[in-house]
């Protein structure tokens, strides 16, 4: 049966006192990025989250960072870009998703297009270990190619080929956001749907994911149904306290 454990405080600190090096398979997190959320007044030290997380991944393990910059003056942060570089000095390979909103808030600032996206950054040590590639149906399900249809694209495809009912994924995943279920106490909560299919993509059964930043849980949430454990951090008791009545009622999913 897939085990929890949730604790308050500093994650840099918990981590460093609680997680042994190169113990975790995978991390799904979501910091409270530039100025665009309040955090309870808490800030959060990225180079020393950074560490610790290389420190604690396990090799080809996963750490799935998901981040927006802050629009201002006509200009973004571009804060993420100097994360996703931090983290590819320490070592990390970086691949980089897209998380898409399908029904995005109006934008009262009107200096810029409505923001309708977040980062996905990828990170992993190594190559990683699992990938549990997620498809979707193939609009050209069935038909015949004859070897020449990619060569304006720079590669040769395989002659007489039958295209699959499913192909996989691009890496830029849609989600709608509200109408859930779930109490939305926390500033910025992500789709479940997302954190269900990262978990789904990047480990097995039995392994253990980490959310040193996991707010009101919803991680965990779908973590636990899928038959992982799951580790929650989070420097706020008013959300761990959350994360622990919505974990303790995590229902378990569909056979997938």
């Amino acid at each position: 049966m897939a085990s929890w454990q949730l604790t308050v405080g500093e994650c840099v600190q918990v981590m460093a006192a609680q997680i042994e090096d190169n113990s975790i398979p995978l991390t799904i997190t979501s910091p409270p990025y530039d100025d665009l959320r309040a955090y309870h007044g808490y800030t959060f030290d990225f180079p020393a989250i950074a560490a610790q997380l290389w420190r604690v991944t396990r090799p080809g393990g996963v750490v799935v960072w998901i981040v927006r910059d802050q629009v201002a003056r006509f200009t973004e942060s571009c804060t993420s870009f100097e994360q996703a570089l931090f983290f590819r000095s320490l070592g990390f390979l970086v691949n980089t998703m897209i998380y898409a909103v399908r029904n995005p808030k109006p934008n009262p600032q009107r200096i810029s297009y409505t923001p309708q996206f977040e980062f996905m950054f990828v990170l992993s040590k190594g190559k990683p270990a699992v990938t549990n590639w997620l498809t979707e149906p193939s609009k050209y399900a069935g038909i015949s190619t004859n070897g020449s249809n990619g060569r304006a694209q720079g590669y040769i495809q395989g002659k007489n080929r039958t295209i699959q009912a499913h192909k996989r994924r691009g890496n830029i995943w849609w989600y709608s956001v509200g109408g859930s279920r779930r109490s939305d106490s926390h500033p910025a909560p992500f789709p479940p749907g997302l954190a269900r299919d990262h978990i789904l993509a990047w480990s097995h059964p039995g392994d253990t994911v980490l959310d040193p930043l996991c707010g009101r849980g919803t991680v965990g949430e779908e973590a636990l149904p899928l038959g992982r454990h799951f580790i929650g951090i989070d420097v706020s008791a008013v959300y761990v306290a959350e994360a622990e009545r919505n974990l303790q009622g995590a229902k378990p999913h569909e056979q997938m």
